[in-house]
């Protein structure tokens, strides 16, 4: 089974930490189901990062995605 499950890397410190975290939450979920559950990581854009390419922080394709 695959789930999609959509994230935010944020600024700052966020993107280093969510390089570090996603890698160790897929091998937790590849351990605990035995390979039969995965998730489909989908970036939504948010702070400064969708600022540059939107020229808004919280861009209205993140807001549809999250309702």
């Amino acid at each position: 089974m695959r789930k999609t499950v959509y994230f935010i890397k944020g600024d700052g410190i966020g993107p280093e930490i969510w390089a570090a975290t996603q890698p160790v939450l897929d091998a937790a979920l590849r351990k605990a189901y035995n390979n039969e559950h995965s998730i489909d990581w989908k970036e939504l854009m948010a702070g400064e990062q969708a600022y540059a390419e939107t020229v808004a922080y919280l861009p209205a394709a993140t807001l549809n995605h999250l309702r």
